[in-house]
């Protein structure tokens, strides 16, 4: 599942029009919260450059990475609200 929303991520943002190294590592960096991306979006930039909408997936990226992938999966099951 990891895996799965860091691809999303950075294929968000290669649609964006960001290379494929910047693209994944700011992907990353967000979703594990491990500090900057490469390129651009790393060190010597910002996110300035991001869409809003980019913005809103980065944060979603964050939420799930900081509330961690099994819990935020467990609420959207019918299971656990029965």
């Amino acid at each position: 599942m990891f895996a799965m929303f860091a691809m999303f991520g950075s294929l968000w943002l290669a649609a964006e029009g960001f290379s494929p190294i910047e693209s994944l590592s700011a992907s990353l960096s967000v979703l594990a919260n491990v500090g900057l991306g490469v390129g651009v979006l790393g060190p010597s930039g910002n996110f300035n450059d991001v869409s809003a909408a980019g913005k809103f997936m980065f944060s979603s990226l964050m939420m799930l990475g900081r509330l961690e992938l099994l819990t935020v999966l467990v609420l959207f099951t019918p299971d656990f609200w029965s």
